[in-house]
């Protein structure tokens, strides 16, 4: 049985890969649509997701 720490930090680590990839495609969907908040959005998810490396 898993204990609730090791839970919490796959949870954690799942959340940050779900936001790099989600900023991944936002950078290329902006890119490609030459839209500058679809970018903006995009380093936004980044952004989530250094916070959350910081916070764990």
């Amino acid at each position: 049985m898993k204990s609730r720490n090791s839970q919490i930090v796959r949870t954690s680590i799942v959340g940050v890969l779900t936001n790099v990839l989600l900023a991944c495609f936002k950078a290329s969907v902006g890119i490609i649509a030459n839209s500058i908040a679809i970018v903006m959005d995009a380093i936004n998810n980044l952004s989530d997701a250094l916070s959350s490396v910081i916070t764990k």
